[in-house]
């Protein structure tokens, strides 16, 4: 059963074959216009024919194209990030030319563990080039990236622990003073160094107490 319609534009009758259950284009055969016939039962005849938007049509193809666009542009500052990101990784965990890996243990007079405390590089050679490393159970390490100087370096240790004497906090609180425990030769006086080599390093180091430093010999 065909289904007739009048074109929008020119009024001109015009059929299709049968019923349609979609959206359908078609052209007039006197005007050349695209139709947009559209499915509606409450129609006498079952359609209902509006022009093409052509307008909309350019609207889409643009609004397509930016979306292009714009899926390009975000797979390109993705990418860009991800370089840097891999960049930053590759700078932080790869080996500094003029750093290298160190870990040891520190003790105390005569053998016991330092407990806690610093240790800290400066290089001699290349006085640029400061590490720092927490001291913990009597060992402390560092990392290449993050290690001392290649060369000769000098060596300082301290550990502060609780003087006995308070002082009052911000709020009112009581708070310890800490002062150094270990001799001014191992730390602000120190003459302790270390000869660095490229690749792993453990060196190990004695120091003594400000008390142990100070007391007399024991007597033959």
């Amino acid at each position: 059963m065909s289904i007739r319609f009048a074109c929008p534009a020119c009024d001109t009758t015009l059929k299709i074959e049968s019923m349609i259950k979609a959206p359908k284009q078609v052209r007039c055969t006197k005007c050349n216009v695209v139709i947009i016939l559209t499915p509606d039962l409450l129609s006498e005849t079952g359609v209902t024919p509006t022009l093409f938007d052509l307008t909309s049509e350019k609207d889409l193809q643009r609004a397509e194209e930016q979306a292009r666009l714009k899926k390009i542009v975000l797979s390109v500052l993705g990418g860009i990030i991800g370089l840097v990101v891999l960049i930053g990784l590759w700078w932080t965990f790869s080996p500094a030319a003029d750093r290298a890996a160190i870990s040891g243990q520190v003790t105390i007079n005569d053998g016991a563990k330092l407990e806690k405390g610093k240790i800290t590089f400066f290089g001699i050679d290349n006085t640029n080039i400061k590490a720092e490393a927490d001291i913990i159970d009597g060992r402390y390490q560092l990392s290449a990236s993050d290690g001392p100087a290649l060369g000769n370096n000098k060596v300082q240790i301290s550990s502060r622990r609780p003087s006995g004497r308070t002082k009052i906090g911000p709020n009112g609180e009581d708070i310890d003073i800490l002062e150094e425990f270990v001799d001014p030769d191992f730390n602000t006086k120190s003459t302790l160094t270390a000869d660095v080599q490229s690749g792993t390093n453990t060196l190990s180091f004695e120091v003594k107490s400000k008390s142990a430093a100070s007391a007399p010999p024991a007597s033959q």
